[in-house]
């Protein structure tokens, strides 16, 4: 964990990443950039043992995974709990792809998340609705990068703020609360996005993924990265 800061004597509360990843793909690396120079601690969900309860945290972000939530490996089932716990404390809480399909069902209860018909991968647009204080920092309309082969489906227990033709819950928000998920991956590199995609092209030939060609359009999802961060930080004030 970084080092705490203190301001007037006030020891400055942690914000906790909480690394869903099953093989090493660098979390950190890849949502460290983003998340500013305050103290920052991390759990490893899927190899350390998870707390109860979540203490005294400023928010949380929950990266990507390979695991898939309907698999309710107990590691995962314990990340819905603290995250319910979140919910219920108004921690202020950023879901991306595995963290928004485990706020899904967090909120919405078992079977919020299901195994798509087929993949998405690549850089595709998406469709945001306006009037929310995180998601009014990105554009109405824009290109992003996806890749993920489970998606969450409608529920009462939240709602839906982003869609597009491939699947209609791209990103939503726990009413009232400070929780929300993106589907979406801004944090990702450029060379991770290719690595990804080509991974993709082997293990879904039916895809016709032309990884080359998709790189050659990118957009700055980066700077989304940064816009979509930096407004996460400022509501975790």
């Amino acid at each position: 964990m970084r080092s705490n800061r203190y301001a007037r004597g006030v020891t400055v509360r942690p914000l906790l990443l909480l690394d869903c990843a099953v093989e090493p793909y660098g979390s950190l690396d890849e949502f460290g950039r983003f998340l500013g120079n305050g103290p920052l601690k991390i759990l490893r969900a899927a190899h350390e043992d998870l707390p109860d309860h979540l203490g005294d945290v400023s928010g949380i972000v929950i990266t990507g995974s390979a695991a898939s939530v309907y698999e309710r490996q107990p590691w995962s089932e314990a990340c819905v709990h603290l995250l319910r716990d979140a919910i219920d404390r108004d921690i202020p809480t950023l879901g991306v792809c595995y963290g928004h399909q485990l706020l899904g069902e967090a909120a919405g209860g078992q079977n919020s998340v299901i195994r798509m018909p087929a993949p998405e991968v690549g850089f595709r647009s998406v469709h945001m609705r306006r009037g929310d204080p995180l998601f009014d920092a990105l554009p109405e309309h824009f290109v992003t990068y996806q890749t993920h082969g489970d998606g969450v489906v409608m529920r009462e227990g939240f709602e839906v703020w982003a869609s597009n033709a491939h699947w209609p819950v791209q990103a939503i928000r726990v009413p009232g609360k400070r929780a929300w998920g993106v589907q979406f991956h801004t944090e990702f590199r450029p060379e991770t996005q290719l690595e990804l995609m080509q991974r993709r092209m082997v293990k879904h030939p039916g895809l016709r993924l032309n990884p080359a060609a998709e790189m050659e359009s990118r957009p700055d999802t980066e700077a989304q990265g940064r816009t979509l961060f930096g407004r996460f930080l400022e509501l975790t004030q």
